[in-house]
């Protein structure tokens, strides 16, 4: 069984999102690649989430799904507005000795989504 929750994105994109500590790691590390893009919800424990950009760019509704699931899959999915960070996953690392979960990231940028787990509109609240 491959690791995390699977969305189909705008465009048909991939979208992967760990349910935990162990599967953001494998979501990030080991499925994602250097030109996806990988999400995560500021200030917050949340899930690692990341598009498989198929080496092309992510269109930025695909990136505002992302960041809908990504704020719905953490602790601020109770909140309005919530910031969302965004970066290619070659800005993503781990720091030595760092528990499961845990990354530092540079280079992103950030947006500012309602949390929904079913970004395509579909999402009755």
């Amino acid at each position: 069984l491959e690791p995390g929750i699977r969305y189909r994105g705008p465009h048909g994109l991939r979208v992967l999102v760990g349910r935990n500590a162990r599967e953001n790691d494998l979501v990030t590390f080991k499925l994602a690649r250097s030109r996806d893009l990988w999400l995560h919800v500021q200030g917050y424990t949340g899930s690692h989430v990341v598009v498989q950009a198929e080496n092309g760019e992510v269109p930025f509704d695909a990136v505002l799904f992302a960041a809908q699931l990504a704020a719905a899959y953490s602790k601020a999915a109770q909140s309005d507005k919530v910031a969302v960070d965004y970066t290619l996953r070659k800005n993503v690392w781990k720091p030595k000795g760092a528990p499961p979960g845990a990354v530092h990231y540079s280079q992103q940028k950030t947006v500012y989504v309602t949390p929904s787990r079913r970004p395509d509109g579909s999402d009755s609240g």
